[in-house]
């Protein structure tokens, strides 16, 4: 399970099973506004203006930043998990 945070500005992973934390994804300068998954990556959005991908099963973090003109409010991953739509609050 994931769970972003507004301060500090973190992305959480624990193990559903045993409740256990499992990892802390750094990296934001803002508050979490979003989460989405695509086959293999997390992507995590905010109010910093950026999205970062995060290649999770390598835990290779920060993998790439899609740098924003506005806040980050929401993201959907197409079904085929092959394109992502971002908001911004610019619209």
């Amino acid at each position: 399970m994931f769970a972003g945070a507004f301060d500090p500005y973190d992305v959480y992973s624990w193990n559903v099973q045993t409740g256990h934390l499992l990892q802390v994804i750094s990296g934001h300068e803002g508050p979490l506004s979003c989460l989405a998954f695509t086959n293999d990556n997390l992507l995590t959005g905010s109010w910093d203006h950026n999205v970062k991908i995060h290649a999770i099963f390598s835990r290779k973090l920060n993998v790439e930043n899609l740098e924003h003109g506005s806040q980050i409010t929401a993201m959907a991953v197409h079904p085929s998990k092959k394109q992502v739509a971002i908001s911004t609050m610019k619209g």
